[in-house]
């Protein structure tokens, strides 16, 4: 009874913007690592269906990787400005 008490508390304190904002940075971690592996799983698999192609699928798909990693990054990052900044906007009026 006392941990979810201080969960309550916890909510409370925090307003639903803050929250979602949070939520967002956290996110960015698990986005950045999910398009790393994404794009080497599809090099991998380019490797595995034209053997020609061997080595440079995988080096392909993990710069495609990271390529999309970062720009997920660069989205998050906005998103999360653009949404402190309406926080700001609204504690002022």
């Amino acid at each position: 009874m006392g941990r979810r008490r201080g969960v309550v508390i916890l909510f409370k304190r925090f307003k639903p913007q803050g929250i979602k904002t949070i939520g967002n940075a956290a996110s960015i971690g698990l986005s950045m690592v999910l398009a790393i592996v994404i794009g080497f799983a599809l090099g991998w698999w380019v490797d595995n269906t034209w053997p020609a192609l061997t080595p440079w699928g995988k080096f392909a798909g993990l710069g495609i990787g990271i390529v999309a990693a970062y720009r997920n990054l660069y989205v998050l990052i906005k998103r999360i400005q653009r949404e402190m900044d309406e926080n700001e906007r609204d504690k002022k009026l």
